[in-house]
């Protein structure tokens, strides 16, 4: 995942995180819901619900598009994001971070 967020940002702005999995015991068609999880540079810690898309057993599509607080206007640096899925019987599921820089609008 390469992609930068941006401070303040709003709809249409938005995260994609694609989760996928070449393990046989994790079907992601299970998954019943998800949320990115994200670390901001100040180690504020956010967690944006996504849609679920493009979902088969060894794929899914999550997106978050951005509110108002999501991103504080004076956030820089470094964000980390996870995915955590929930399957349909109830487990829960964490990806690995990975990072998002922070982009000011314009800079």
């Amino acid at each position: 995942m390469t992609q930068s967020l941006y401070p303040g940002g709003l709809d249409p702005l938005r995260s994609v995180v694609i989760v996928e999995s070449s393990d046989a015991n994790f079907d992601l068609a299970l998954v019943a819901s998800a949320v990115i999880l994200a670390v901001l540079p100040d180690n504020t810690e956010k967690s944006w619900p996504a849609t679920l898309s493009a979902q088969t057993s060894t794929s899914v599509t999550l997106t978050r598009i951005h509110e108002a607080g999501d991103i504080p206007d004076d956030a820089e640096g470094t964000a980390y994001l996870r995915a955590q899925l929930t399957l349909a019987g109830g487990e829960i599921l964490e990806t690995t971070s990975a990072p998002a820089p922070i982009a000011k609008l314009g800079a």
